[in-house]
């Protein structure tokens, strides 16, 4: 039993596609959602990324999801968490909590 929760635990650390199943197994993720992480976990990426989706992609919620794992990842981090506005960069960091 210790073995598998290690073996989970491993995995998620890995693979934020891992992650995201794990901590929100209701999310439907598309093929666009797919590529979009895969993108980010690439061994020659950038720092600073930009995403350009429409609106209502889950760009916000996919951020959040990559920020937590990251943090999980990386506890010492540091975030600033940027929005267009203050009540949006509240809800976002309320979400990021939760996870």
């Amino acid at each position: 039993m210790a073995d598998n929760y290690r073996l989970i635990r491993e995995s998620a650390e890995n693979s934020l596609e891992v992650f995201i199943l794990l901590v929100a197994p209701h999310l439907l993720m598309g093929a666009i959602h797919q590529e979009l992480i895969q993108w980010w976990g690439r061994q020659e990426a950038k720092p600073n990324q930009l995403v350009l989706l429409p609106r209502g992609h889950l760009k916000s919620k996919l951020v959040a999801y990559r920020a937590a794992w990251w943090i999980t990842k990386h506890p010492e981090t540091t975030i600033c968490y940027l929005s267009a506005t203050a009540d949006l960069a509240e809800k976002q960091l309320y979400r990021l909590n939760r996870y």
